[in-house]
């Protein structure tokens, strides 16, 4: 299957964006902000092995007027960004096997700001996922894995990092479950804003009940 798409978008500036007082006269919103408009096109194919197999690749060009970034000045206030493009090709697979549903991705893309044609900031170039979902009667166990190349920041270079979640759950009863969540299983140490923490291994325990 050849498929394209056309789609146009819009998003207006948030209070934050408007009107934060900012941090020590840092990351302050800019109430004159206008708000992003852009275009994207999108090319691809799909071939199915069978009913339990897939593989789809896609190639995307998005073109931003007006991009709202926290990125003005020396004070990195929010502004807008005249034109911004964001270029890229991803491929995805998906497959059954042995009862458990795996699928997997990986994207290169080229985030520009093309006012100076550098980077954008925190956009990493490359990104990579690996999934696997398995039913066993009652018990579902999922299992994630993520990866991002480095992105530039502020003042900074953020390295790149993966992630891998773990979760396991149970049907109690028709309208019951619990699920235990294991999130950053190996306790990376990361960043998506350079100087801020994020969490570390995290379990997560939940009960469910759905009607």
């Amino acid at each position: 299957r050849l498929f394209a798409n056309f789609g146009q978008g819009f998003r207006a500036p948030n209070l934050n964006e408007l009107y934060s007082p900012g941090f020590g006269g840092l990351f302050a919103g800019n109430e004159n902000l206008d708000p992003e408009r852009s275009h994207s096109f999108e090319i691809g194919a799909d071939q199915s092995f069978g009913a339990a197999s897939k593989v789809r690749l896609r190639a995307y060009r998005t073109r931003i007027s007006d991009l709202i970034s926290f990125s003005g000045g020396q004070v990195f206030s929010a502004e807008n960004i005249a034109r911004a493009a964001i270029d890229g090709v991803e491929l995805s697979a998906e497959s059954v096997l042995f009862g458990c549903k795996l699928s997997g991705d990986i994207t290169l893309q080229d985030p520009r700001n093309l006012r100076n044609d550098q980077t954008l900031l925190r956009r990493p170039k490359r990104k990579i996922g690996a999934h696997a979902n398995c039913d066993f009667d009652a018990v579902n166990v999922s299992v994630d894995g993520f990866g991002y190349s480095s992105r530039e920041d502020f003042g900074a270079t953020l390295p790149g990092y993966g992630l891998a979640d773990v979760s396991l759950s149970y049907q109690l009863a028709p309208a019951w479950s619990v699920q235990a969540k294991l999130e950053n299983v190996f306790d990376r140490q990361y960043e998506l804003a350079s100087g801020f923490n994020t969490p570390q291994r995290t379990w997560l325990f939940t009960v469910k009940w759905a009607q």
